[in-house]
Formats: C-alpha cells, sequence, structure tokens
C-alpha cells in the first residue's frame, strides 16, 4: 500500500475530508486531486503535516508498519511526552526526559511552571 493509500485509508476510517487536511497543511484542494489522479504519494515535505493531522506516525505513513518499541521506556512517561509534545516552550525536555521516571517528569514540570509563575 502507497502512502497516498493510507492518507486516504486514515481519512475516511476518521471521517475527515480530504478538504480539511489541505487547509491543515496550507495547500489548495487541486494539490490532493493531483495525487488522486496521478496516482502518486504527497511530497517528503508534506508528511509530518499529514501525520499530526490523522494522528498517525510519520513511520506508519511511510511504511505502514506501527513502530515496535516506543521512543520512552516507561510508558507513563510516553504519555506525558504526547501531551506535551504540542506545547514548544517544553519540547526540549522530551528528549532529555527519555530516561526519567513519570515522578520526575511531573517534578521537573513543576519546577518549570513555577519559574514562569
Amino acid at each position: 500500500m502507497k502512502v497516498l493509500e493510507r492518507v486516504i485509508e486514515a481519512l475516511e476510517s476518521q471521517g475527515k475530508k480530504p478538504s480539511e487536511l489541505c487547509k491543515h497543511l496550507g495547500v489548495t484542494n487541486a494539490v490532493f486531486s493531483t495525487w488522486k489522479k496521478r496516482r502518486s504519494d504527497p511530497s517528503l515535505k508534506y508528511i509530518p503535516g499529514i501525520a499530526e493531522f490523522l494522528g498517525v506516525s510519520e513511520h506508519y505513513l511511510l511504511t505502514g508498519e506501527e513502530e515496535a518499541a516506543g521512543y520512552y521506556i516507561d510508558p507513563h512517561v510516553a504519555e506525558i511526552a504526547n501531551e506535551l509534545k504540542d506545547r514548544t516552550d517544553l519540547r526540549v525536555l522530551l528528549d532529555a526526559s527519555r530516561k526519567l521516571s513519570s515522578d520526575d517528569v511531573f517534578e521537573l514540570l513543576e519546577k518549570i511552571n513555577r519559574m514562569k509563575d
């Protein structure tokens, strides 16, 4: 299955429209139509935005496979990291927190939030 097929499948299963994806990517609907007509995959520059919109990994879009093991050792820390990924001011913590326990991550976040106040 090609990338475009996975995108279309995900859009359909989530009840989302190609026009919504195009709006998210900042492109015209004609771009998506061109991919479909030519049966060509989207350019790699669009993969991060498509993955974000669909709530899937870039790895899945490109390979069709779920990532075998998560980046984070502690599943609770992975969950916290997923919540933090949209906060640009805290993104640097994601790499630094890989081996931290969930308690350590929470403590670190509390300290950062106190420093902001």
